[in-house]
């Protein structure tokens, strides 16, 4: 669907206007015109269909975004510290990240990306072994 280019009006359709703005009255016309406005009420709304699935699907990526970044951020705190409350945030962390990635290849698909989508989504979106708490802590 976001992937088909916009069409061109038809040729008939430029000629109409042609005869239009030349000051033709005909009923044949007039029909001609009531088609054309609906035509354009439908295309307007395609393309403002088209525009939220597109701001959606930038909320989804955004927030599998944010939500790895938590995780490189409690990594981080992990591996200096080894604290067992922090291993387990980053565990915690990890698990949300997978609901996350998860989430944003179904929207992709959803919307029509198809072909290698969940290769795509985890080679951007890579989630790292569980980590374990030092020994004696």
């Amino acid at each position: 669907m976001l992937s088909q280019p916009r069409r061109e009006p038809p040729a008939w359709r430029r000629l109409a206007e042609q005869l239009k703005d030349e000051g033709c009255d005909s009923l044949y016309l007039d029909r001609l015109s009531r088609s054309f406005d609906v035509q354009s009420h439908v295309e307007k709304l395609e393309e403002e269909i088209a525009e939220e699935m597109a701001r959606a699907l930038a909320n989804t990526a955004a927030k599998a975004n944010y939500q790895f970044a938590v995780l490189d951020h409690l990594k981080s705190k992990a591996l200096l510290s080894r604290d067992p409350s922090a291993v387990k945030d980053f565990n915690d962390q990890r698990d949300i990240c997978i609901k996350a990635r998860h989430e944003l290849v179904i929207h992709r698909q959803a919307l029509g990306f198809k072909t290698n989508n969940h290769r795509a989504v985890e080679s951007h979106f890579p989630i790292p072994d569980k980590l374990r708490a030092a020994a004696g802590k």
